[in-house]
């Protein structure tokens, strides 16, 4: 599962980190065999102040992207919806899709949950 964040500093009504939640997540998750995993997430995704639906240009941007590395089809939805949603950061627990994305040329960080976590505490 990836977490997408996105900071909203300009905005003053908005200032502070916010956590997106896409319909891949959606999908994914409702996809897991574990009922408590399934259920857990669910339960956390209510904690994510924006929510990106299925649009044509996120799926025209993937199939673009898709092209510049080895991505699997959901993971580069994945990361068409960052770009979508204009997020500062993306998380991700997935070793090769994070090397793949920083291949490309992203106006987002492309990190690891725990690195993103020590990072924002200094």
């Amino acid at each position: 599962m990836y977490q997408i964040l996105t900071t909203y500093s300009g905005v003053p009504h908005c200032s502070g980190k916010r956590c997106i939640w896409s319909f891949m997540h959606e999908d994914e998750t409702r996809l897991c065999p574990f009922p408590e995993r399934r259920d857990f997430a669910l339960e956390l995704s209510t904690l994510c102040q924006v929510r990106i639906e299925p649009v044509e240009t996120i799926y025209t941007l993937a199939q673009s992207l898709v092209q510049q590395g080895k991505f699997s089809a959901k993971d580069i939805l994945h990361v068409a919806c960052a770009i979508n949603a204009k997020a500062n950061f993306f998380l991700t627990c997935d070793d090769a899709l994070m090397r793949q994305a920083r291949k490309l040329t992203l106006e987002f960080e492309v990190m690891n949950p725990v690195d993103y976590i020590q990072q924002q505490r200094r």
